[in-house]
């Protein structure tokens, strides 16, 4: 069974944590406000959701992780890019937060620094808010082709999808799920498989690294 970890990325408000509910309840569930999380605690605006899906008859086990407002604090955030295999990038679609995908930037920067798999961690942009757009606006927009060409994100990997609706949401996912399963599998032999050292870390991670931090996972 394919065991994936994937981080929702993005700057406050774009629906990281409304798209992370969605999959873990089937519900739209709207976060709190940021100052409400100013005074979280280290971990307290971290989730984590262990999703299992069963796709072509192969079974997947996904653990999501959702650093809710907790990525204004860098320090916090960049440990938990180390064993992620993939980063999905969130931003605004709508036509006038083209900011939101200009700040992914920097999230690209610390994974591809913090993650065990360098330049290798796979990602993913999702345009949220696809509601929000009116007749005659696509996505993705021309920017966002831009920006996914200028970091090397194909384009099958862009989805337009609406936490608020649920549109496109498990079909992204399950699209993104098995990205990631082809990427590790083909890569098996090479520089991209875990070395030892990783392997035996990962092993003990769910009693030492985890669960400590999530006791849904």
């Amino acid at each position: 069974m394919p065991e994936l970890t994937v981080i929702l990325a993005g700057v406050f408000g774009v629906g990281k944590s409304t798209i992370f509910k969605r999959v873990e309840t089937g519900d739209f569930i709207q976060t709190p406000p940021p100052q409400s999380l100013s005074n979280s605690k280290s971990d307290g605006g971290i989730e984590c959701y262990t999703y299992k899906k069963t796709i072509d008859d192969k079974e997947y086990n996904v653990t999501l992780w959702d650093t809710g407002g907790l990525e204004r604090y860098n320090s916090m955030t960049s440990s938990y890019y180390r064993y992620c295999q993939a980063v999905i990038l969130v931003y605004d679609a709508s036509p006038d937060q083209l900011s939101t995908l200009f700040a992914l930037k920097g999230w690209i920067d610390e994974a591809r620094t913090a993650s065990s798999r360098g330049e290798r961690v796979i990602l993913s942009l999702w345009g949220n808010k696809s509601d929000k757009l009116g007749p005659g606006e696509s996505v993705p927009s021309p920017e966002a082709q831009a920006f996914m060409r200028e970091y090397s994100i194909p384009d099958n990997l862009h989805y337009s999808v609406s936490a608020l609706t649920g549109h496109n949401v498990m079909e992204a996912l399950h699209s993104f799920m098995r990205h990631i399963d082809t990427v590790v599998s083909v890569n098996m032999s090479t520089s991209f498989t875990l070395s030892d050292q990783e392997s035996h870390e990962n092993s003990s991670r769910p009693q030492t690294w985890r669960q400590k931090i999530c006791s849904k996972c």
